[in-house]
C-alpha cells in the first residue's frame, strides 16, 4: 500500500501513523483534509495559537475562532531518526520543527519530505498535505460525528 501526496507522488506504505484527534483538534485536522492549514486564533486578544486548547494562554479567554495560515515558516530543528518506534514507521525518517511565518512562538514538528543533506537551520518550508486513507481501515468516527482525519501534514523544502 502507498499513499499519495499533495501532487500525486508516492510515498512508501508505513510512514504516518494515523492522526490523533481531540474535540479540541478536530478543526485542525478538517482543515489538512483541505489542504488548508488553521490554528486558534484568540476572539479577544487575536494571539494565534497552537496546538488547539480550550483557553488562550495570554488573556484566558475561551473564546476562539480558527483562522487559515499560509503554511510557510522556516526550519527551528530537526531529527533524523534512524530507529524504529514502531512497525508502522520506516526509517531513516526526518521531522522538522518549524516556526510559522505568522507569529514567532508557534512551532509545528512534522515529518520532512525533501532531501535533508541541505536543510539547515532557517531554511524555509511549506507544508504539504498527505492523504493516509489507504493506509488504515476506515469506519471510525469522531467527536464531530463525520469520519475519522486521515490527512497528515509534512514539510517540504520551499522552492526559492
Amino acid at each position: 500500500m502507498s499513499a499519495q501526496n499533495e501532487v500525486g507522488g508516492e510515498l512508501p506504505a508505513g510512514i504516518f501513523g494515523a492522526p490523533l484527534f481531540d474535540r479540541e483538534s478536530i478543526v485542525w485536522w478538517r482543515g489538512l483534509e483541505r489542504n488548508e492549514m488553521t490554528v486558534q486564533a484568540c476572539d479577544r486578544c487575536a494571539v494565534l495559537r497552537w496546538p488547539a486548547r480550550a483557553l488562550c494562554n495570554r488573556c484566558w479567554s475561551f473564546e476562539c475562532t480558527w483562522t487559515a495560515v499560509s503554511g510557510t515558516g522556516t526550519v527551528v530543528s530537526w531529527v533524523t531518526s534512524r530507529h524504529p518506534f514502531g512497525p508502522w514507521r520506516h526509517v531513516p525518517y526526518t521531522t522538522a520543527l518549524v516556526r510559522l511565518t505568522e507569529q514567532d512562538d508557534i512551532l509545528i514538528p512534522a515529518t520532512y519530505l525533501s532531501n535533508d543533506d541541505t536543510l539547515t537551520i532557517g531554511s524555509p518550508v511549506v507544508a504539504s498535505y498527505l492523504d493516509t486513507s489507504s493506509l488504515r481501515p476506515t469506519g471510525a468516527h469522531t467527536p464531530d460525528g463525520g469520519p475519522e482525519p486521515t490527512t497528515v501534514l509534512a514539510w517540504r523544502a520551499a522552492e526559492i
